[in-house]
């Protein structure tokens, strides 16, 4: 019989390979959740009486081209929650972006969301960055949401159609044409989509530029509501 670690007694394996939180790389006593007591305690959570919170349901959904927005965290710069968001883009994505996103799921279960979900979007990498990461962060948050609330994931619906720069180091207007153009529904989306809600996912949120972008893409092709979502807020 060949050898597996998966045919050590379950002790052992712990021993041999204890599980590490995948924020800080501590060694943990059980590897679920995958983030350590520690991180999980400095962790700010998003509340919907919170500044940041106010002023970025009033930047997204003053005109009502999206209908609600969900934050799960306060992101800082050199904080957990980048460090978090950093691993998920790059890292272990897979894990972390699951657990992440049935956060996500369990508060978008207090939220009144818009009626006939017909499915949750992950904002779309531009081919190249996909293949050059390996995945797309967004994805696994999403099927995490879906895992929870029981919708489907909708991965080919809308394409980034044009390759754009970092936002990191970019002002409000020049993120704004930055994705510009960016996004596109395809035929099969239109009609799949058209009258009904979705659910849109993306990992942190600043000014928002890329969700109204995407999201402008959607209510063109008839979708009559758009509830955002993120791990991370910043300011």
């Amino acid at each position: 019989m060949p050898f597996s670690l998966f045919t050590l007694p379950a002790a052992l394996r712990m021993f041999c390979f204890p599980p590490i939180c995948i924020a800080c790389h501590a060694v943990m006593e059980s590897p679920s959740p995958p983030v350590c007591p520690v991180c999980r305690s400095v962790l700010r959570y998003v509340r919907e009486t919170d500044a940041i919170y106010l002023r970025t349901v009033q930047r997204l959904c003053a005109d009502g081209l999206i209908s609600g927005v969900l934050g799960l965290f306060h992101y800082e710069k050199g904080g957990a929650v980048q460090a978090l968001v950093h691993t998920l883009k790059y890292g272990q994505g897979a894990d972390l972006g699951l657990f992440l996103g049935k956060e996500l799921g369990r508060k978008l279960l207090g939220r009144s969301l818009p009626a006939d979900i017909r499915g949750i979007i992950p904002v779309p990498l531009h081919r190249v960055k996909e293949r050059e990461r390996g995945y797309n962060q967004s994805v696994y948050l999403a099927r995490g949401i879906g895992r929870v609330i029981g919708s489907p994931v909708l991965v080919h619906e809308v394409r980034r159609v044009r390759y754009t720069d970092s936002q990191t180091s970019l002002t409000s207007e020049q993120r704004r044409d930055n994705v510009a153009g960016a996004f596109r529904v395809g035929r099969s989306g239109c009609l799949a989509l058209k009258g009904g809600g979705v659910v849109l996912v993306d990992d942190v949120i600043t000014t928002g530029s890329t969700v109204r972008s995407c999201a402008a893409v959607l209510r063109g092709a008839g979708v009559e509501a758009v509830y955002v979502c993120s791990v991370g807020l910043a300011e």
